[in-house]
């Protein structure tokens, strides 16, 4: 699929996705980095502005005045400075998913090439611009600049990439498939075996660990007369190889439909700003019909005790879940979402590759690997290499 639409058009596209000028995102931004809460700019942004606490208090005061100052020089060059980003990606902006990484590229050089011509443009309004002298050496001045041009295009990355956020979904049925049930089958029960060392647990509390992970383990024989998808357990026959109840594994089978449902492309581009499985699995700890079946699988009213567990199964349960989500991405069809899957971890092709996505994702939708399928057959496959991996990392038995 190729993009038809010339610079002009795309430009105007990122200037509506922006929902105001560059001028009014400018002072919106100083706004949010006077403000005690900077989280409507996303994450990276609000970890930024921790950085103004090694600044002079000064620094800080300057900001304010440039923010009051819609005409002074130094606010007239971060309004420069969108408004050069806005063009550049516009003119740099691929025709195809392919181009997304030299776009990127081409993309970061001129950001890099021009940030120091505004540092420059910057340093020269130190003490010569129509504000009150700034109280801060010529040094800490020119580190003010940088980072208002790093914090501006933190928050600019965001807002093109949309932060409207839907919930975590929570689908009432089950969505494993059946290639996938033995995996999860296997995962269910490594996290019984975890539980059962608790060796990361304060030792006060290991005995809680130990009774929950005897009460849901049972043999091979039980398992098979239950008809469980014990293939891989069988298969691994090591210490860490634990056959689960069923009602463990029922409830294991809830927390991978919660995954299923949420590793989408669309929810991949709403939370284009931190770790999807991290999101989801927050998500899993706050739902409170997730909450109370996981109570009955200990049967105590003690919600300390309860969420305590939770908060353990959910944690090794969404590692071991990160490693075969990569290959969920990677072993999709179709160039956009591989290209997505690459650039999670910088904000520049994150911005290229959702700008692309929001042009294409109407008539290309979720294009994930269907269920049930030869495809689905063969990443599963794959991500069960991946998980007898880590568990063998994790739990020390690789000579086993």
């Amino acid at each position: 699929m190729s993009i038809l639409l010339n610079p002009s058009d795309l430009d105007e596209r990122i200037h509506k996705g922006m929902a105001m000028s560059p001028a009014e995102f400018v002072l919106w931004t100083l706004t949010r980095i006077c403000d005690p809460d900077p989280s409507p700019c996303g994450l990276d942004f609000s970890n930024l502005c921790v950085v103004m606490k090694s600044l002079p208090s000064t620094a800080h005061t300057y900001v304010r005045l440039i923010a009051d100052s819609p005409d002074d020089a130094c606010f007239c060059l971060l309004v420069g400075v969108v408004e050069n980003w806005i063009r550049d990606m516009a003119e740099r902006f691929p025709k195809t998913s392919a181009g997304v990484p030299n776009a990127q590229l081409d993309f970061e050089r001129a950001k890099e090439m021009k940030m120091r011509a505004f540092i420059a443009d910057f340093m020269k309004e130190y003490n010569s611009t129509g504000l009150p002298p700034a109280d801060i050496s010529s040094i800490t001045f020119g580190r003010l600049g940088a980072f208002l041009h790093l914090a501006l295009f933190m928050a600019w990355s965001d807002v093109i990439c949309d932060n409207k956020k839907p919930p975590i979904d929570f689908p009432v049925d089950c969505l494993v498939g059946k290639y996938a049930l033995p995996v999860i089958y296997y995962v269910a029960g490594w996290t019984l075996y975890s539980a059962s060392k608790a060796s990361m647990v304060a030792v006060d509390n290991r005995p809680l660990f130990f009774r929950f992970a005897a009460r849901h383990t049972i043999d091979e024989c039980v398992a098979k007369r239950m008809n469980l998808p014990t293939s891989l357990v069988e298969r691994r026959k090591r210490r860490a190889s634990v056959y689960c109840t069923r009602e463990y594994f029922d409830f294991i089978c809830v927390i991978e439909s919660i995954y299923l449902a949420n590793l989408t492309l669309k929810m991949m581009l709403a939370y284009n700003d931190g770790d999807i499985v991290a999101k989801i699995k927050l998500g899993i700890l706050s739902h409170n019909d997730t909450r109370d079946r996981f109570s009955c699988l200990l049967g105590s009213d003690n919600e300390d005790d309860n969420q305590q567990l939770l908060v353990y199964i959910t944690e090794r349960y969404a590692n071991m879940r990160g490693t075969y989500f990569v290959k969920h991405l990677k072993g999709n069809s179709g160039d956009q979402i591989q290209k997505l899957a690459s650039c999670q971890a910088t904000r520049t092709k994150v911005a290229h590759a959702v700008v692309y996505a929001k042009t294409t994702v109407e008539s290309d939708g979720d294009t994930f690997i269907h269920d049930n399928t030869p495809e689905c057959q063969a990443l599963w496959e794959t991500a069960t290499e991946c998980i007898f991996e880590l568990a063998d990392t994790s739990d020390g038995s690789n000579n086993e």
